[in-house]
């Protein structure tokens, strides 16, 4: 290190340094060639081509299960939940097959993650939806599933309580309107 001493002749103009960052970052010249010529080369056509079809097919399924919300009409209620389950067997049907299809060919690469993301996706949002549907009519929350407002007040659990055994109050607990001395008596 004692040894080392900088150049600073040597060194890339700021303008060059800039358009190489570029270059070399997501979706710059470099990286774009490389990756498409690579996945070209790693992948069928057939493969390929299959792929479009499922893009195609994901694509139009959750192109008509986004267009239901809001749900704010049977019709559509109706509508998202057939459009939940035919997803569900697009994906049981078509994905899977073609997932194994890759596994037994030996390509390493997840070519379906982003159609999984995609539907994972749609079903979370399904969920959430259902969610606060179920909250509203029964007040009673989908798999631990809480309003915006938070988790229930204390008053709220309380009541939710059997009666009949007792239940510490906070009033009693030490710091919550109890002195020090109340205890020391």
């Amino acid at each position: 290190m004692e040894a080392y001493t900088p150049k600073l002749n040597q060194v890339l103009s700021s303008s060059a340094a800039t358009s190489t960052i570029t270059a070399l970052s997501p979706g710059g010249a470099l990286m774009q060639e490389g990756t498409q010529q690579a996945i070209n080369q790693m992948v069928p056509n057939d493969i390929q081509s299959e792929l479009k079809h499922l893009y195609v097919a994901v694509g139009e399924l959750l192109r008509h299960f986004w267009s239901c919300f809001p749900v704010n009409t049977p019709f559509l209620e109706e509508k998202v939940v057939k459009m939940k389950s035919n997803l569900e067997r697009f994906q049981v049907t078509k994905l899977c097959p073609f997932q194994e299809k890759l596994r037994r060919q030996y390509l390493s690469t997840n070519l379906v993650s982003h159609i999984e993301e995609m539907l994972q996706t749609a079903y979370n949002k399904l969920h959430t939806w259902q969610s606060r549907r179920l909250l509203k009519k029964t007040g009673t929350p989908l798999w631990g599933f809480f309003p915006e407002g938070g988790f229930p007040s204390l008053k709220e659990q309380e009541k939710d309580k059997p009666t009949g055994l007792p239940s510490p109050s906070l009033a009693q607990t030490p710091g919550h309107g109890m002195e020090r001395r109340d205890f020391d008596q």
